[in-house]
């Protein structure tokens, strides 16, 4: 089993198995890519639903993440917009719009290639103390 991709620092295989890459991370925006691939597609060749609000959440919570070194995030509420139907490597930004001591708030936004808006997020998230990695995440020998 080949070692886990690093997402801005945790391993997460889901988003490996989705095809996500993590672009960079600072305070002010997050930038992460899903790259298109067809099992990622409905029955009309279009980026499924489910997939996009996948790397969405994980977006929106990589721009918590980044307000709040050595948490991870717990999704309270995701509200989510498709405008366009998802075709090709869409690229998605995420920034923290507001916080305070329990919550974050926070914003995503994907789009295609042209740099056409396909869809937008906003979540509340909860920051949680993170834990090590679980064993089973990591790859066996």
């Amino acid at each position: 089993m080949p070692q886990p991709t690093h997402h801005f620092g945790i391993a997460m295989p889901y988003m490996d198995y989705l095809g996500v890459e993590s672009i960079s991370s600072c305070a002010e925006r997050t930038i992460t890519r899903l790259n298109w691939s067809p099992q990622l597609c409905n029955a009309r060749g279009e980026l499924h639903g489910g997939a996009l609000m996948s790397v969405l959440d994980y977006s929106l919570s990589a721009a918590g993440r980044a307000q709040r070194p050595g948490y991870g995030m717990a999704t309270i509420e995701m509200q989510t917009q498709f405008l366009s139907p998802g075709k090709g490597n869409l690229t998605i930004e995420a920034t923290c719009l507001s916080q305070d001591k329990d919550l974050l708030i926070c914003r995503a936004q994907a789009f295609d290639q042209r740099q056409r808006l396909i869809a937008s997020a906003t979540a509340t998230l909860k920051p949680v103390k993170f834990k090590p990695e679980p064993s089973s995440l990591r790859a066996s020998a």
